[in-house]
């Protein structure tokens, strides 16, 4: 998900690769901070899916 987030980024917004991944990752600790705990754990990484924003 994060590769799809970068380039929406890209194509949407008009940002270079660089600052669409500083963008997206900036979105997703965002999003990671203010989950519920089980949630965290699914974007993280740590649960079963690995985090499905791949970081």
């Amino acid at each position: 998900m994060r590769e799809e987030l970068i380039k929406l980024l890209q194509e949407r917004v008009g940002l270079d690769r660089q600052q669409a991944e500083t963008a997206a990752d900036v979105a997703i600790e965002f999003i990671k901070q203010r989950s519920p705990e089980q949630i965290r754990s699914l974007i993280g990484g740590e649960g079963p899916l690995g985090g499905i924003f791949g970081r």
